[in-house]
């Protein structure tokens, strides 16, 4: 027991001194002290974390991958056949010594890409189901019974939701949620205007902002259809045209149901195969930062998560189950490691992109240019977005106002053909999906108010409104 405790004191010890040692190292970059000795030591000490992150987190997940597998438990497994080939090739190439690295990349880059192509289609199914979906929503009470509620408290009680915390960007965002659900009775004009004033805030702004903010726009309203729609998951482009050609406004309770039915359905199915391509694109971002790495220094617990990838690699070529208590060990040693690293990593990469910016020259001094680049890269795979360009460039170009107005008139231009194709039930759940994306245009609390009143005093259809007041009931409550 003595050993047992000396050895966890020793480990405490040393992950104190790690991270003393990160501190002091963060803080001289960040003062610019002693630089031709700390940058290759902070870009060294960064290398290795993100190195062992990789590791460990690839096992965790490659282990879940390979519950879901070995289980069945996903219908749509055959999407990523491919990938689990290229996976297994990783596993003997970086962690076995045997193949080549550099056409490993090739090949997770591949991957890689595939697989964000497709996660690109599914979003922009999600994302057009959603704006029918919607308008279901608001025909429901045509169907069943109801008493109309009180829209005076009911306005009260949105505005005391929205301005319950003091934290203006929760403000913000409750703001737009509640706009995203409440009947939408503008003008298109008038919805036009706040769309083209939305842009204006950009004037001055980078590029990449701009653009940004311009595809969340065109995905939120549907106009957004990326290379591969016709080619993946057909199965919901059958649905889409269905709902495109429903009548709304002679809905039967039948088809409503109906419809409903089959947007569930599409919903778990979207849902199950999106879960699927973000545990296989985690472990493909950590196996590229692998294969990026040059030769670190292995831990313990590195040593252990490569001991489980191993073992899955032969249990996923194995016809025969293994039982789980073969990678009890590695699990229970890999256990609360990816937290203290996290930490370690947020501390060292808090100066990262000021060692781009600010000591571009003693970077290049050091000769350190191309390591500085790949962790870069590293960090975009490391990162809460999976789904990154790792080639694409942000553009720092500032935006002009001509700029601004030419890309809000052809956008209007998009959405005005849109909306001539469309049901006014539709083009209405396209202007609240708009209006949800778009910043807060309100300048006080009661603006808002009038024009939470006002959406609810100008619609006229009592189902719709009744709709809508129970959906932002239901965000009250949670």
């Amino acid at each position: 027991m003595t050993v047992i405790i000396n050895k966890e004191r020793k480990r405490k010890d040393w992950t104190r001194n790690m991270a003393e040692s990160i501190k002091k190292l963060v803080k001289n970059i960040n003062h610019g002290k002693d630089l031709n000795n700390c940058l290759p030591v902070y870009f060294q000490t960064l290398e290795n974390k993100y190195y062992q992150n990789a590791c460990i987190h690839s096992a965790l997940e490659y282990y879940t991958l390979y519950e879901i597998v070995k289980e069945e438990e996903n219908n749509y497994l055959e999407e990523i056949r491919d990938v689990l080939e290229v996976l297994q090739d990783a596993v003997k190439v970086l962690f076995l010594g045997k193949g080549n690295r550099e056409e490993l990349l090739k090949k997770l880059e591949e991957n890689r890409n595939t697989i964000m192509q497709k996660m690109d289609v599914l979003t922009a199914y999600t994302d057009v189901i959603q704006i029918y979906e919607y308008v279901l929503n608001r025909v429901e009470y045509r169907f069943k019974e109801y008493r109309p509620a009180d829209e005076e408290i009911f306005s009260n009680k949105v505005i005391q939701y929205i301005f319950q915390m003091k934290d203006n960007t929760v403000i913000n965002e409750n703001i737009k949620e509640v706009i995203g659900q409440l009947p939408v009775r503008m003008t298109k004009g008038k919805f036009f205007q706040l769309l083209k004033n939305s842009l204006t805030l950009y004037n001055g702004s980078d590029r990449a902002s701009v653009e940004t903010y311009l595809y969340m726009l065109r995905t939120a309203s549907s106009l957004y259809h990326p290379t591969g729609m016709e080619q993946y998951f057909k199965e919901f482009s059958v649905l889409v045209e269905e709902l495109r050609q429903a009548d709304y406004k002679e809905l039967t309770k039948e088809e409503f149901l109906k419809f409903t039915e089959k947007i569930e359905q599409a919903a778990d199915k979207l849902f199950e195969v999106t879960d699927l391509f973000v545990l296989v694109q985690s472990v493909l971002n950590c196996f590229y930062v692998i294969a990026l790495c040059e030769e670190q220094e292995n831990s313990y617990e590195t040593e252990e998560a490569k001991k489980l990838l191993i073992h899955l690699k032969e249990a996923f070529e194995s016809d025969e189950e293994s039982e789980s208590e073969v990678f009890e060990d590695s699990l229970i040693a890999l256990e609360g490691v990816q937290e203290v690293l996290g930490e370690e990593i947020i501390t060292l990469e808090a100066v990262l992109f000021q060692t781009q910016n600010d000591w571009s020259q003693e970077v290049a001094g050091c000769g350190m240019k191309d390591k500085q680049n790949v962790l870069i890269q590293m960090e975009k795979l490391l990162s809460s977005s999976l789904f990154i360009e790792l080639s694409e460039e942000d553009s720092n170009e500032a935006v002009t106002e001509a700029f601004l107005e030419k890309e809000a008139e052809t956008l209007i231009g998009e959405l005005k053909e849109l909306f001539e194709h469309n049901s006014m039930a539709v083009n209405r759940a396209i202007m609240a999906a708009v209006l949800n994306k778009m910043p807060v245009f309100f300048e006080s609390s009661e603006e808002v108010m009038e024009y939470i009143k006002n959406s609810l005093d100008s619609c006229r259809d009592m189902e719709e409104k009744q709709a809508a007041m129970e959906i932002l009931e239901t965000i009250m409550s949670e």
